[in-house]
């Protein structure tokens, strides 16, 4: 959600459910007979986040692009 209201990228459209497996959050996305799975979670006493994607349904003409966006600041600061 940007500042000035606008919602964007518009991901959330496709957002079937959202669970816990464990800890560990799970989106699933769906659009027509495709399913995307995404797991988030870091590794415990390390700098380290892990993203996992898992494409799963009938439509074997499915393509995922994943773009990574970053944010780096110093937490020290106000942003």
């Amino acid at each position: 959600r940007w500042a000035g209201g606008a919602v964007d990228p518009l991901g959330f459209v496709h957002l079937e459910s959202f669970e816990l497996e464990g800890r560990r959050p799970v989106w699933r996305f769906a659009a027509g007979a495709a399913a995307l799975e995404m797991r988030v979670w870091m590794e415990p006493g390390e700098h380290l986040t892990h993203v996992a994607y898992r494409l799963t349904g009938s439509d074997a003409r499915a393509c995922v692009d994943i773009r990574l966006l970053a944010n780096a600041r110093d937490h020290h600061q106000s942003t």
